[in-house]
């Protein structure tokens, strides 16, 4: 079963996700609804295992890897 730690859209078009790999790895995906392209896929460490949701030392830095990514494209 997948577990998605974190999930944001961006711009109303980019689904950005934290899924969980293991206790304390997550992988960060970044994917354009329009075309299914995905923009960025890499490796996280949410703190302390974010059995309870993230942190938000953990939340800023997706959100820039995310934003980052979106840029880049233009």
């Amino acid at each position: 079963m997948t577990e998605i730690v974190w999930s944001s859209v961006l711009d109303n078009r980019y689904e950005c996700a934290v899924e969980r790999v293991t206790g304390h790895t997550g992988q960060l995906k970044v994917k354009d609804t329009t075309d299914g392209t995905v923009l960025l896929e890499k490796e996280v460490g949410p703190s302390y295992g974010a059995a309870f949701g993230p942190d938000v030392a953990d939340v800023c830095p997706w959100e820039d890897l995310c934003v980052d990514a979106v840029d880049s494209r233009s």
